[in-house]
């Protein structure tokens, strides 16, 4: 009997309610498209519905940011993982890195913030200098990406490796949760028209999140492939990403249904997190 079965089988206390946390970019909370029914959950509600109706306790906490990127999610860690003690831990990281391949990433940021305050200065500000500013910077970045190499820059990748891989290792130093790292959905028409090279750039980025997880070769650290989760949409025929990035309502139901099953059969082999 191990320590934490012991501690069960002494106290006679029950299994602790599993705690999930979700950090990363907007693929975690972003519906496509937006204004949709209360029934349109994002992936990490889902996952919190799948296990509820698994008969086992549970709190998703989701955490994640529009446009976050991993060296940002290296910054907050503490706060966010510290604080909430996760059981497991989902990193949806790299989509936005692959975005732009000239452009500031701050800059893209700023220009379609969703956190602007109102004010007819600001307004006008936004929709006279700001919008057309940031449309013909877009334009001249889109025609370069169409002549260009699309992976040219070699630091980008190794940077966002060594991010990922520190976040991983600091995330793991509190009580060893269970890391999913997912894999980034291809980009849709939308996105591959309006940022030419996203395609091979998130194929890239997800050759780097396999590689970290099996550089750090832990059980307990696994690569997600949402495309096996998303497989049966596919297949059907389904664009999984209408606006180009973010997942429609079923696709982020297939999603947390999948994410759900990998954490319920872990918890399964975690004495203090196992249904009786």
């Amino acid at each position: 009997m191990t320590a934490a079965e012991q501690v069960v089988h002494e106290t006679g206390l029950a299994p602790l309610p599993l705690r999930v946390l979700v950090k990363g970019a907007s693929p975690a909370h972003w519906i496509s498209w937006m204004d949709g029914p209360r029934e349109d959950l994002a992936y990490p509600r889902v996952t919190e519905q799948e296990l509820l109706a698994a008969g086992h306790p549970a709190r998703v906490r989701d955490l994640s940011v529009t446009s976050e990127r991993a060296r940002t999610g290296l910054k907050n860690w503490q706060r966010q993982v510290f604080n909430f003690s996760p059981d497991v831990v989902v990193l949806n990281y790299g989509l936005f890195e692959a975005v732009h391949q000239f452009l500031p990433q701050p800059l893209e940021r700023y220009a379609n913030s969703l956190i602007s305050r109102p004010g007819s200065v600001r307004d006008a500000y936004r929709k006279r200098v700001v919008r057309p500013t940031w449309v013909a910077l877009a334009k001249g970045q889109q025609r370069l990406d169409g002549v260009l190499p699309a992976t040219m820059f070699r630091h980008r990748p190794r940077r966002f490796a060594a991010d990922m891989e520190l976040l991983i290792q600091r995330i793991q130093m509190v009580q060893s949760p269970l890391v999913l790292v997912l894999e980034v959905s291809p980009p849709g028409e939308t996105w591959r028209s309006w940022f030419p090279g996203i395609a091979e750039r998130i194929s890239e980025t997800n050759e780097v999140l396999a590689e970290v997880v099996r550089r750090i070769d832990r059980p307990d650290v696994r690569y997600f492939p949402t495309s096996t989760a998303l497989a049966g949409l596919v297949d059907a025929g389904e664009d999984i990403v209408p606006d180009g990035g973010h997942y429609t309502p079923a696709a982020h139901r297939a999603l947390g249904a999948a994410l759900a099953a990998e954490i319920l059969a872990w918890s399964e082999q975690q004495p203090l997190l196992r249904r009786r």
